[in-house]
């Protein structure tokens, strides 16, 4: 009897086991939220100029693409007056 007991409460855990473990995979990916799909306007390519006084004009441009499966915005942004005097300053 006590061998009978011990193979159903095994079969029970087994069965409960496999049950969980078919819950927690998922038939397809996630998908981002209404209020993350708001960050769409801001993809693309953007470019902005201003004057700065008497230090002339400056200008700077910034690609915005999707990225980690459209849940997030990257935006990477180019400033060449720094290069420019990065690449015209001397270090001794």
């Amino acid at each position: 009897m006590r061998h009978r007991s011990t193979l159903i409460v095994g079969t029970l855990v087994l069965v409960l086991c496999t049950t969980m473990a078919l819950a927690q995979t998922s038939s397809a990916p996630p998908k981002p939220g209404p209020e993350v799909k708001k960050l769409g306007v801001f993809v693309g390519k953007w470019t902005a100029e201003g004057d700065m006084g008497p230090g002339g004009k400056a200008a700077t441009t910034e690609s915005c693409e999707w990225i980690s499966g459209g849940f997030a915005v990257l935006a990477a942004r180019a400033l060449p007056c720094l290069v420019v005097w990065v690449k015209e300053r001397t270090f001794s």
